[in-house]
C-alpha cells in the first residue's frame, strides 16, 4: 500500500468507502421495499378477511358471499368446524393449508406462509369466524410470486446500477485526485529544478488560501532563506578571501623588494617586523573566523560559571584605560550593579573588550567613552557609549554583519577585521542575551549588551569609577 502513489491511495480509499456506502444503501433499499410490499400484502389480506368474516357473522347466503366478496387475485377456503370444506379456490384443491403449529385455537386470525408445489409460496390469513349457527375456518391467501418478482427485479437493478455507479464514481475520483494533486507535481518539478545556482526561482502559488497554496508559500519562504544564506556565504567567502589576500600581498611585496638587492641589517629587521605584523593580523583573523564557525556549529559547550559581571566589566575597562589615554580619550566607569550571571567569563571579556575597542577606535582625540549598567526585568544591561563619529542610519542594521565596515579605509588603517561586533553578537546570544546599537552621525554611538541574571542574584549599586 505504501508503494502506491497518493493519487491511487486516495482513489482506493474513496472507492472502498463509496462501495461500502452503496452496498449499504442498496441493502437498505431492498429491505425497506421488501418490508413495505409485505405490509401492503398483509393489509390487503386483512381487508379481504374482514369483509368475508363480516358477512359470515351476519349470516348471509354463501353464494352471495362468494359472488360479492371473493375476488381475484385472492384465493379462499371455507371450512366448517367439523372439517367439511364448503368452498375452496381452484389453486387450493387437493392442497391442505395447515395452520402454524403454535397458532392459538381461538377466533384470532393469524398470518402465515405456505409453499405451494405448483404455484409457489402463498401468504394466508387464517382464522375462526363464529356465524349465527356455526363456526367457520376462513383462509384467505394470495400468491407471493409477484412480490418475489418485484424484489428480484429490484435486486437485478441494484446489481447492475451499483457497479456502474461505483466505477463511474471511482473514475471521477481518480480524475479529481489527479487534478487536485497537479499543483503538488508542479511544486515537485520546480523544487527539483532549483539548485544553488538558481535559488531565485519560486514555486507558483495558484491559490494562497488553500493548503497547497500555503505549502507553496512555505517552500518559497524556505527557498528565500536558503538564497539569503547562500548569498551571505558567498559574501563571507569573498570577504574572507579578500581579508586574507591583503596581508599576503603586503608580505609578498615587502619580501620581493627586500630580495632585489643587498640591504643593511636594519632594513631587513624592518621588513621582518612588517611581515610579523601582517602575520599577527592574519592569525587574529583566523582566530576570529574559527570562533565564529564554532559558534555557528554549536560544537563548543559553553561553561556555566557564576560570574560577577560588574567585576568583569571593571577588569576589562582597566585594561583598556591605557589604550584610551594613548588616544587622548577619557574613559569612565559609572554605576554598575553588583550582579551575577551564568556563562563563559572569557567569552564575556571578549564581548566588552570588542565594544570598548570599537568605541576607542572611532572616537576622535578629546572624546569620552562611558560604561554604565542597570537592571531591567531580571536582566542586566551594560551600555558602552562614546562621543565618536557615529554610524549612519542606513548602516545600523548591518553593523553586526561579518566583515561589514562603515568606513572600510579607516577600519583597515586602525587594524580592524570587521568581525569584532559579529563575534560580540554571537557570544551575547550564546548567553541567551541580545546586543543593540543606537547611533547618530557626529553624536556618537551606544552599544547595549543585555544578559539574563543568574537565579537568586541580588543587584546592589557599585561604586563609580573614572579615569
Amino acid at each position: 500500500m505504501k508503494s502506491l502513489s497518493v493519487r491511487v491511495r486516495l482513489t482506493l480509499w474513496y472507492g472502498c468507502v463509496l462501495a461500502a456506502t452503496l452496498v449499504g444503501c442498496g441493502i437498505a433499499v431492498y429491505v425497506i421495499l421488501s418490508y413495505s410490499l409485505m405490509q401492503e400484502i398483509d393489509k390487503a389480506l386483512d381487508r379481504q378477511y374482514d369483509a368475508i368474516a363480516d358477512r359470515l357473522e351476519e349470516g348471509r347466503d354463501l353464494d352471495e358471499l362468494l359472488e360479492h366478496d371473493h375476488h381475484r387475485p385472492f384465493v379462499l377456503r371455507l371450512t366448517r368446524a367439523d372439517g367439511t370444506v364448503l368452498f375452496e379456490s381452484e389453486e387450493l384443491r387437493s392442497f391442505p393449508v395447515r395452520l402454524p403449529p403454535d397458532s392459538p385455537q381461538s377466533l384470532a386470525h393469524v398470518l402465515h406462509d405456505v409453499p405451494h408445489p405448483e404455484h409457489g409460496p402463498f401468504r394466508f390469513m387464517s382464522g375462526m369466524v363464529q356465524g349465527k349457527t356455526e363456526s367457520w375456518l376462513v383462509q384467505v391467501g394470495v400468491s407471493l410470486a409477484d412480490y418475489r418478482h418485484e424484489l428480484a427485479e429490484l435486486g437485478m437493478v441494484l446489481v447492475m446500477i451499483l457497479p456502474v455507479g461505483l466505477l463511474a464514481a471511482v473514475g471521477g475520483g481518480y480524475w479529481l485526485a489527479g487534478r487536485s494533486l497537479a499543483p503538488v507535481q508542479r511544486i515537485t518539478s520546480t523544487a527539483q529544478a532549483i539548485s544553488a545556482k538558481s535559488l531565485s526561482q519560486r514555486v507558483a502559488v495558484a491559490n494562497p488560501n488553500d493548503e497547497l497554496g500555503q505549502l507553496a508559500e512555505t517552500i518559497n519562504g524556505m527557498i528565500g532563506r536558503l538564497e539569503h544564506a547562500f548569498d551571505s556565504m558567498r559574501q563571507f567567502t569573498a570577504d574572507a578571501s579578500h581579508e586574507l589576500l591583503t596581508p599576503l600581498t603586503a608580505i609578498r611585496t615587502e619580501v620581493e623588494v627586500a630580495l632585489r638587492a643587498e640591504r643593511p641589517p636594519e632594513q631587513y629587521r624592518r621588513v621582518l617586523a612588517s611581515v610579523l605584523e601582517e602575520v599577527e593580523r592574519m592569525a587574529k583573523l583566523g582566530d576570529s573566523l574559527l570562533l565564529l564557525s564554532r559558534e555557528d556549529a554549536k560544537v563548543v559547550q559553553m561553561p556555566k560559571e557564576l560570574i560577577r559581571l560588574d567585576t568583569l566589566v571593571q577588569e576589562v575597562a582597566g585594561h583598556m584605560e591605557a589604550v584610551a589615554e594613548e588616544s587622548g580619550l577619557r574613559m569612565t566607569v559609572q554605576e554598575l550593579p553588583a550582579v551575577t550571571v551564568h556563562g563563559d567569563p572569557d567569552g564575556l571579556r571578549q564581548v566588552f573588550f570588542n565594544l570598548l575597542d570599537n568605541a576607542v577606535k572611532y572616537t576622535p582625540q578629546g572624546g569620552t567613552v562611558a560604561i554604565l549598567g542597570r537592571v531591567e526585568d531580571a536582566r542586566i544591561v551594560i551600555e558602552v557609549s562614546d562621543s565618536g563619529i557615529g554610524i549612519p542610519t542606513e548602516s545600523l542594521s548591518r553593523v553586526f554583519d561579518r566583515f561589514y565596515r562603515v568606513d572600510k579605509s579607516r577600519s583597515r588603517e586602525l587594524g580592524g577585521t570587521g568581525l569584532g561586533l559579529s563575534i560580540s553578537k554571537a557570544l551575547v546570544e550564546r548567553h541567551q542575551g541580545r546586543i543593540e546599537v543606537q547611533s547618530a552621525v557626529g553624536q556618537g554611538s551606544t552599544f547595549r549588551a543585555v544578559l539574563p541574571l543568574a537565579d537568586k542574584s541580588r543587584p546592589t549599586a557599585g561604586k563609580e569609577g573614572a579615569s
